[in-house]
């Protein structure tokens, strides 16, 4: 069998309750950069759209019987195509490079643009960017910095940290990632999900780390919440689950 793999986050629904009075610049008036939370808007709105966009070639696609899914290497659905074709049919890729590439410029300037620089609402589109490109670990201090002064929901940063911990093949310690393996059964030609929660180093711990981080749930309540087990699973057998799926082996 195939496996593929994906990593989803869990739920991120409170604010923080660590630092939220600390300022990134002790000592300093951040001015609101406007002219940049108007560019970090525009640059959320138009993802939004462009999901929008997809969402309803899915649609279209979905009731049209002369196209066929095409999966990505993940194993995702990336779209339809007609037979004979090999790509996706009223299929829009997203702007993830020239998003990062923005982001990251913004980031080398002026650190993480927190609710100081940009305000609450477009505080959280930077980490999204960077969520959504695999990214957050790359800029982990800054996102760490941002936590610690209350610039960014510290729950975004555990998130980070646990995604580095997991691509280090490690434990990790908020209890936020959870896997998902696509089998991909030969016989059928379907996916069979299987998902865990990747292994928490110490689950009494995590709770507590949650609890401080502004999370309103335990793993265990966010579990039943999304409907997903969070039975443990040893480290060594998410190793070889994740081995698989990134190797075909």
């Amino acid at each position: 069998m195939n496996l593929k793999l994906l990593v989803l986050p869990l739920a991120l629904l409170a604010l923080p309750a660590l630092a939220q009075k600390a300022k990134l610049n002790v000592g300093q008036k951040v001015k609101l950069n406007v002219r940049l939370r108007q560019q970090l808007d525009s640059l959320d709105q138009a993802y939004r759209r462009h999901e929008q966009r997809n969402d309803a070639a899915f649609e279209r696609a979905e009731a049209d019987s002369l196209l066929k899914p095409v999966r990505l290497p993940t194993g995702a659905l990336a779209g339809y195509a007609r037979a004979g074709s090999t790509g996706p049919t009223s299929w829009e890729m997203p702007p993830d490079s020239t998003d990062l590439r923005f982001v990251a410029a913004v980031i080398r300037r002026y650190g993480y643009p927190g609710t100081s620089l940009v305000g609450r609402p477009a505080s959280e589109i930077a980490w999204r960017v960077l969520q959504r490109t695999g990214q957050t670990t790359r800029f982990l201090p800054q996102l760490r910095a941002a936590a610690v002064a209350g610039e960014l929901s510290y729950q975004y940063y555990a998130q980070a940290v646990d995604t580095q911990l997991m691509q280090a093949g490690q434990a990790q310690r908020y209890g936020t990632q959870v896997v998902d393996c696509l089998i991909i059964n030969k016989a059928t030609g379907q996916l069979d999900v299987v998902r865990f929660l990747w292994p928490v180093a110490d689950m009494r711990r995590a709770n507590e780390l949650r609890r401080r981080a502004g999370f309103p749930t335990t793993v265990a309540q966010e579990a039943q919440i999304l409907g997903f087990s969070a039975a443990p699973v040893s480290l060594a057998y998410a190793l070889r689950m994740k081995h698989a799926a990134e190797t075909g082996e």
